[in-house]
């Protein structure tokens, strides 16, 4: 939960300091290691131990990058676009988040899972999930 906290904090910053683009680059880059390779409660992760799996690393790595690269120019334009937008699309309504800001979670939220859904995909070409026996 502390990462989509840290990224919350990224994406709600106007121009968000360096050391927070830092933070939101190491939370984005655990939630994608941790729902490809780790166990929880939705999804079994792929062991790094299959020789498949090791195989495959440079060009998840190199997918990542990319996706790095696109969640940083995506928030560049979501900041472009707020400085022209109409006040009413930036103001909070009490406990509901601004319009904006529910449209730069979207986006975001979208990238991410597309991120995982294309790893995940090249690892199920390498086998099935090993069932780990409780």
């Amino acid at each position: 939960m502390a990462c989509f906290g840290i990224i919350g904090v990224f994406l709600s910053q106007e121009v968000p300091s360096l050391g927070l683009r830092i933070a939101s680059l190491l939370a984005y880059s655990y939630l994608i290691f941790y729902y490809s390779f780790c166990d929880s409660k939705s999804l079994r992760g792929y062991s790094l131990r299959k020789e498949g799996v090791r195989r495959e690393l440079p060009r998840l790595s190199g997918i990542h990058l990319l996706f790095l690269v696109l969640f940083f120019a995506l928030h560049a334009i979501a900041w472009q676009v707020q400085q022209h937008l109409p006040s009413s699309w930036l103001a909070d309504r009490g406990r509901e988040a601004s319009p904006f800001g529910v449209v730069v979670f979207l986006v975001f939220a979208i990238h991410l899972f597309t991120q995982l859904y294309i790893s995940r995909k090249i690892l199920s070409r390498v086998g099935p999930v090993e069932v780990k026996p409780d």
